[in-house]
């Protein structure tokens, strides 16, 4: 079971996804631990 809502997991995705740098071919990165979830986002 989840601490944090799921709509509120999947609304950080899209944000990541929107906003993300075009021009870099990194991917979005979704690492879950058992205390955290981080998105890390790649820019420039």
């Amino acid at each position: 079971m989840l601490e944090v809502p799921e709509q509120a997991i999947i609304e950080l995705l899209v944000n990541a996804l929107i906003h993300r740098d075009y021009f870099t071919s990194a991917s979005i990165r979704l690492p879950i631990f058992a205390d955290r979830i981080e998105i890390i986002c790649p820019t420039t």
